[in-house]
């Protein structure tokens, strides 16, 4: 089975940032800032089932790209159906995730961040 997904999504940032450095006169200064924005992206879904086995392969990706600004989120991984009935799907997952943000005064937000890592998960459909 071969399922695939397409459309729009929206990520939600908020939190409290700190940012310390130097000024032009080499004087150490830091700021403190608090913000919060809805971000719409579009993404695009995938997932691979091998048949008769209850494995899987899936990969999700969303991104919005505009002037200099740019998010991304992707996720790629392996599961293991082990509970799947009319009422409950319960998996296992292992896979690898990165979400970047490269902000340029959005709300007076300037940012270059990029989480990464591999990751474990179980997951539950009813």
């Amino acid at each position: 089975m071969v399922g695939f997904d397409i459309g729009i999504t929206a990520k939600y940032l908020s939190g409290d940032f700190s940012v310390s450095g130097t000024t032009t006169d080499d004087k150490l200064a830091t700021s403190f800032e608090d913000a919060s924005l809805w971000i719409p992206m579009a993404y695009v879904s995938t997932k691979i089932a091998i048949p008769m086995t209850g494995l899987f392969v899936y990969g999700d990706v969303n991104f919005v790209s505009y002037d200099d600004n740019s998010v991304h989120d992707y996720e790629v991984g392996i599961g293991y159906n082990f509970v799947d009935n009319m009422v409950v799907d319960v998996a296992f997952t292992v896979g690898y995730r990165e979400v970047g943000i490269e902000l340029d005064d959005v709300d007076d937000i300037y940012a270059d961040l990029t989480f990464e890592g591999y990751f474990a998960g179980i997951e539950v459909h009813f």
